[in-house]
């Protein structure tokens, strides 16, 4: 059983620095909302719109190890640190705090009646997962834009599609490996971490250890939300 303690995000101090050998590392952070194709399918376009909209607003709201956003890609958000990696643990912190925000904010869609538009009574049926990688990458230029390139951010996008039994987790590639094996600390321990792989055409077989969030949803579900009326979508 996931062991995770009711600790607020905001009064957490978690070491955001570690010792690495290679100093060349850098952090790539993922987190995917899935259900999204199936939502837009159904609902209103302004509707979903919208409601997509808030929802990646709170991902990036809910950054506080101040990651780079590299882009946005519709359910998605791909932020790295460059040749920098923080602490497994203050990364699973920012992951928790994600993934309660998103939540959270969900629970004021299904619970209100929020919007007079076609979509009203479709449950917004959406979940989160996160890819952490640590890995290599620079930069490509092109005029005034610059954007991370390499094998790494590929396998970051590669990652999203697993062998993962799960709805929601957290996957953490292998350069973590040896974090994981003593976490014990704000919530997270180890022991609460699978093994798993997946084989990928012209990459090959990568193994990673992922958490599963189910635990967590549950918790969220079972507190009450004092979240406002969304003030764009009011009945009429």
């Amino acid at each position: 059983m996931l062991a995770l303690k009711n600790i607020a995000g905001t009064q957490e101090k978690v070491e955001s620095t570690r010792n690495y050998s290679d100093v060349n590392s850098s952090l790539l952070f993922m987190p995917d909302i899935t259900g999204f194709t199936r939502f837009v399918q159904q609902a209103e376009p302004r509707h979903s719109n919208h409601i997509i909209s808030e929802l990646l607003e709170v991902l990036i709201d809910s950054n506080h190890l101040g990651l780079e956003i590299s882009e946005l890609e519709g359910d998605a958000i791909l932020f790295y640190k460059y040749e920098h990696v923080p602490s497994l643990a203050s990364i699973l912190v920012q992951a928790r705090r994600m993934f309660e925000n998103f939540h959270n904010h969900l629970k004021q869609y299904n619970a209100s009646g929020i919007c007079s538009c076609g979509a009203k009574n479709i449950p917004v049926d959406l979940s989160l997962k996160i890819i952490i990688h640590q890995g290599k990458f620079e930069f490509t230029k092109v005029k005034q834009y610059r954007k991370p390139h390499g094998f790494d951010l590929i396998l970051t996008h590669k990652l999203l599609k697993n062998s993962i039994d799960e709805k929601e987790y957290i996957l953490v590639t292998d350069g973590f490996n040896k974090e994981i094996s003593s976490l014990n600390s704000h919530g997270f321990s180890g022991e609460d971490f699978l093994a798993g792989k997946t084989t990928y055409k012209d990459i090959g077989e990568i193994s990673y250890q992922y958490l599963s969030l189910k635990p967590m949803l549950d918790r969220i579900t079972k507190k009450g939300s004092d979240l406002p009326v969304c003030p764009m979508f009011v009945s009429r």
